[in-house]
């Protein structure tokens, strides 16, 4: 599938139901590429490749590495951030939040064939989005984490719907989301979960995919 076509809603639906965030910052040291192997054998169906601390040569580096172990499964790799390195990495697209440059500027950098996604916490940076410039929406914290210091407040499965309610760009959630949280979100039009820690800190990350996948499967058929 050409990066073009996985902007499309259909492309997306089936791209984003198992969303994993990772880098060596979330993993155990020195195991991130195997983490993210093992979870692509587990179904994982996209990855982030996030990392605040390295310079861009450690962040193109480590992307590329990440490109080259997705690309047998047939899995895009988005850059969070890094709009910049998003080419010359090989990655299909990239991921920004509230804080990094605009979607319009993203947009303009990655051109129009890459996926390009959005952090959204609440109806008013909602409104702030293009939905002909961003693809998808990463809508959240949905439940409490500490993954991520600068997250905010949980806004919960009511808080995910109103967004929802407001907007037809697909969307996944993210923040706090384990087997145990997944169920709230029942019925609520979502295309996916984003994970960080309920795979990245597993001692079996492979079959904490898989087990995130069966119990998205059962979402989807009740």
């Amino acid at each position: 599938m050409t990066t073009t076509a996985l902007r499309h809603r259909d492309a997306l639906r089936d791209i984003l139901p198992l969303y994993l965030v990772i880098g060596p910052e979330n993993c155990p040291p020195g195991r991130w590429l195997q983490v993210a192997r093992l979870a692509l054998e587990g179904g994982v169906s996209c990855l982030q490749y996030r990392d605040k601390t390295s310079d861009d040569a450690q962040f193109l580096a480590n992307a590329r590495a990440l490109v080259a172990v997705a690309e047998p499964f047939g899995v895009p790799v988005l850059l969070n951030d890094r709009v910049e390195l998003v080419a010359k990495s090989g990655a299909q697209g990239a991921h920004i939040g509230q804080d990094d440059i605009s979607p319009k500027e993203a947009r303009d950098q990655l051109g129009e064939a890459a996926v390009l996604g959005l952090s959204v916490g609440s109806l008013e940076e909602l409104r702030q989005h293009d939905p002909k410039r961003v693809d998808y929406l990463g809508i959240g914290p949905a439940f409490a984490t500490t993954t991520k210091a600068d997250s905010g407040e949980a806004i919960g499965p009511d808080g995910i719907s109103s967004i929802l309610s407001c907007s037809n760009t697909p969307a996944v959630a993210i923040g706090g989301i384990s087997t145990k949280t997944i169920p709230y979100l029942q019925g609520l039009g979502l295309f996916g979960v984003a994970l960080i820690t309920f795979i990245t800190q597993s001692s079996d990350p492979k079959a904490a995919s898989l087990d995130m996948g069966r119990e998205l499967k059962m979402l989807s058929s009740r």
